[in-house]
């Protein structure tokens, strides 16, 4: 799998960032800058993710817990590290500290996808036909052009290697493979890892998607607010990122640098906690 080492080893524990579902380690290029001068970070593409090829294994979260394991080896991680996981990221990032709790000083969860969490299937149906438009504009030069005609981009080459990314043959089914398997994912991570049982940062969004009835964004707030609550004492807190949306928490600046200064804060914690 790609991965990229950052930073330099000191006080603070080693940090590991898991990308949400359907992206890639450039989902923390916002937030990596502000956390490897002061740890040792590894971000990574996930299997089918990214720069990764996917294998026969699957998107299982046993099958991404494994992968990971052999990962954090072979790049020299320091144990026990903290496990941030954005998204779908922070279920495979729960399954995984459950598996090899040594491995693991503490979990941050971002605006994480909860295991009762219902999508839609209408949802999941539009989201794919935006993922095979998107794919198809790419293929036949639409970000090109878009390109040549003035637009906007903040970073050239992250640009240019998402719509790289999103051209290759295999996109449209790497994205439905993952995206069918999140129900799967869910059940695996509600059987295997109920309860946390290490210390646990979530961080979420005050906003949820628009037309999103009140009702159900309260109930998605509880569920964060129930995950926390039930992570070991007295490092365990959410904390909420007012003004922000599932994507801006990690596409706006201001967002991931408050992000990045609330893990750095459970970091130096735990880091205190250990000497």
């Amino acid at each position: 799998m790609r991965f990229h080492v950052s930073g330099e080893r000191g006080a603070l524990p080693d940090i590991v960032l898991d990308h949400g579902g359907g992206g890639s380690a450039d989902d923390w290029s916002r937030v990596l800058p502000l956390l490897s001068p002061h740890a040792r970070v590894l971000t990574y593409d996930r299997a089918g993710a990214g720069d990764s090829p996917m294998d026969e294994a699957g998107h299982g979260a046993a099958a991404v817990s494994a992968r990971l394991h052999k990962l954090v080896d072979e790049a020299q991680v320091r144990k026990p590290f903290i496990l941030v996981g954005y998204s779908l990221g922070g279920l495979y990032a729960r399954y995984y500290a459950q598996e090899h709790p040594q491995d693991v000083v503490g979990l941050v969860l971002v605006d994480t996808t909860p295991v009762a969490m219902v999508i839609p299937l209408d949802k999941i149906r539009h989201a794919m036909r935006l993922v095979w438009l998107l794919h198809w504009a790419v293929r036949l030069g639409v970000a090109s052009l878009y390109r040549k005609l003035g637009g906007k981009v903040g970073d050239v080459e992250k640009y240019e290697r998402g719509m790289r990314r999103m051209a290759a043959p295999h996109f449209v089914d790497n994205m439905r493979r993952e995206t069918a398997a999140i129900a799967g994912i869910q059940a695996d991570v509600g059987r295997v890892a109920p309860k946390l049982r290490h210390p646990t940062l979530a961080v979420i969004a005050s906003l949820m998607p628009m037309g999103t009835p009140p009702d159900e964004a309260a109930r998605v707030r509880g569920m964060h607010e129930e995950l926390a609550a039930q992570a070991p004492a007295p490092l365990s807190r959410l904390r909420v990122v007012e003004g922000s949306t599932h994507s801006t928490l990690m596409t706006d600046q201001a967002y991931a640098a408050q992000l990045a200064e609330h893990i750095l804060a459970f970091a130096r914690e735990l880091a205190g906690r250990a000497s």
